[in-house]
């Protein structure tokens, strides 16, 4: 009963910053500009991509250490390790984003900057204790510190959107302040294990580097790529496209996040079981999720439009509304995605990881290559079009390894 509620209560939290984010996104629409709007999801793009560049993806390795013999002493030792990891991992990202604002024209003003580096550091220190809280059962913290990171801040940002020309650095102040409460919060709940006086060999972290390598480009690869076209709609065209883009692709993304809730994490842990032991009616099962995850994608992708449509004829704001063919072919980029992705963690759940890295880092090549073309030659179009075009291959591309390593009993 406890874990109903824990679920329950986890769902609540995660569908209320989901409404939450989408509400912000409309205010950014009706009082701010499409340069403002574009400011922050340059914000966003960079710290994603900062945090998991610099991230190294050694949980990959601990976790399934962890797998193998749980026990809090266990959990004690590998968050050691941790520690001594991130005093590398938070300076890189915040560098490395600092490096990307620069790069990228985000702004010149040193207190944005400050904000953006203390969100940067925050919030690489937040991604790791973010996976200790479910490493320790406790995953409704997990996603309670992710809410103070990600929407908590944004119903208070409100009563800045229209207040001065300073709305960027308010906007990054509160971002970085409820992000430091949240990694407050998440070290509170794990004091326990964060005192540990055990002192890791170092051929120990190098060798989980190692082997966590695969994982590392194959996550790099991925988010890099999700957020390609901001970055370089932010180099050709300017922050007011990076804007208009930014708004409908967190509509869009919206088809990912639901979907995976509702159903890919749902089916998650059978999913890799079948897959990992290769068991019988496997690819039934599998089957059976995309068939779940298409209905969902239809289903879900009428309502946004449905319900996204009238309130930006609404604001009326014509920068938005002349681009609302946009959101359809970003839903349908985001639709072949989220319904191969039970290919791709069959792919996971079998120990195909090489595959798995060419593939992304193929479909990385492509999106620059894709991205740099189409918006050099058709604009802010050119940015809808190749997600869309990228994400087809990619599908293509997840079925085609499937079909042929399952005809060669390897899956």
């Amino acid at each position: 009963m406890s874990e109903i509620r824990s679920g329950m209560f986890s769902m609540a939290i995660h569908g209320g910053g989901l409404a939450i984010r989408l509400g912000f996104m409309l205010l950014l629409l009706r009082y701010t500009s499409p340069a403002i709007m574009g400011l922050y999801g340059l914000a966003v793009a960079m710290e994603s991509v900062a945090i998991y560049m610099a991230g190294l993806e050694f949980h990959t390795f601990t976790s399934r250490r962890f797998a193998r013999s749980a026990s809090q002493q266990r959990l004690k030792v590998l968050m050691r390790v941790h520690r001594r990891l991130l005093t590398f991992t938070a300076p890189l990202a915040t560098l490395l984003g600092l490096l990307a604002a620069h790069i990228l024209n985000f702004t010149t003003d040193t207190l944005s900057l400050l904000y953006l580096g203390i969100l940067l550091f925050s919030g690489t220190i937040m991604q790791e204790i973010s996976r200790y809280l479910i490493l320790n059962r406790q995953p409704v913290h997990s996603i309670f510190i992710g809410f103070l990171r990600t929407a908590a801040w944004q119903p208070i940002a409100f009563f800045f959107l229209h207040s001065n020309e300073n709305v960027l650095r308010d906007i990054l102040f509160l971002w970085a302040i409820f992000s430091l409460l949240g990694v407050i919060w998440g070290v509170w709940i794990l004091r326990e294990l964060i005192v540990c006086k055990c002192r890791p060999r170092k051929n120990y972290l190098f060798r989980g580097l190692y082997n966590a390598r695969a994982y590392y480009f194959i996550s790099a690869a991925t988010v890099l790529q999700g957020n390609l076209e901001r970055f370089i709609l932010q180099m050709l065209l300017g922050p007011s496209s990076v804007g208009v883009f930014s708004f409908f692709q967190t509509l869009a993304n919206t088809l990912g996040s639901v979907a995976q809730t509702v159903v890919t994490n749902i089916a998650l842990p059978e999913l890799l079981m079948r897959f990992g032991q290769k068991l019988k009616g496997r690819r039934e099962y599998m089957q059976h999720v995309m068939k779940r995850l298409l209905i969902c994608c239809v289903g879900l992708s009428a309502a946004i439009c449905v319900t996204a449509w009238p309130l930006i004829l609404l604001l009326s704001r014509q920068e938005y509304t002349d681009k609302l063919w946009m959101l359809p072919f970003l839903l349908l980029g985001q639709g072949f995605v989220v319904w191969t992705q039970p290919i791709h963690l069959a792919l996971y759940a079998g120990h195909k990881d090489w595959i798995l890295l060419i593939m992304m880092g193929g479909a990385l090549l492509a999106s620059i290559l894709a991205n740099l073309l189409f918006i050099e030659l058709f604009g802010i179009a050119g940015a809808v079009v190749s997600p869309l075009v990228i994400a087809i291959l990619i599908s293509a591309v997840r079925k085609y390894w499937f079909d042929r390593l399952s005809e060669n009993g390897e899956l």
